[in-house]
């Protein structure tokens, strides 16, 4: 098989897989760039083999028997099919997420039908009650997200130190009512 054999979305896979660099552990130069049309990608990789199988091809090592090629084919061959049986995924990625990082209950209605019911909001720890001017933050999910808490230019909201952790009023903070 030719590089030219290669369908485009298996040559886009293996750029991928490689984070767009080259596979060469001593090389790694990037293989991918900006285009000047925003639509588009400026590459210089192309696919290839691992394995020479041509006396003209770059990677063909001449002091391989044919009977060792073979069987490093074979193997090489092996491997890829044992990676197309799997993935690898966030450890979320396949169950269900029953709390947040916090301890806190998912909402089913939330997953059920897109939004939090009254009655879970109450337990998420960016709601509040107090009386005068507070923050309305009715965030639910651990997804890396933080414009509030860059938003607020008193310091009053905080989402600590993890960017995936759900936001909450900073105690004692002066809310001042500035409606971000």
């Amino acid at each position: 098989m030719r590089e030219a054999d290669f369908s485009e979305r298996i040559k886009t896979i293996l750029c991928e897989r490689v984070g767009g660099r080259c596979s060469n552990p001593n090389c790694r130069r990037e293989t991918l760039g900006p285009h000047r049309e925003g639509n588009k990608r400026l590459s210089i990789g192309e696919a290839a083999h691992i394995l020479g199988a041509s006396p003209k091809g770059a990677r063909y090592d001449a002091r391989m028997t044919k009977e060792e090629r073979e069987a490093r084919v074979s193997e090489l061959e092996s491997a890829l099919e044992a990676l197309r049986q799997g993935m690898f995924a966030p450890k979320n990625r396949g169950k269900k997420i029953e709390k947040t990082e916090e301890g806190i209950d998912i909402s089913e209605n939330l997953l059920a039908k897109g939004y939090v019911a009254d009655d879970e909001i109450e337990r998420y720890p960016g709601v509040t009650h107090a009386v005068g001017v507070h923050p309305v933050m009715e965030c639910t999910q651990n997804i890396p997200c933080n414009p509030c808490q860059d938003a607020c230019a008193k310091g009053c909201i905080s989402i600590g130190d993890n960017i995936t952790s759900l936001p909450v009023v900073v105690p004692g903070s002066k809310l001042t009512g500035c409606v971000m």
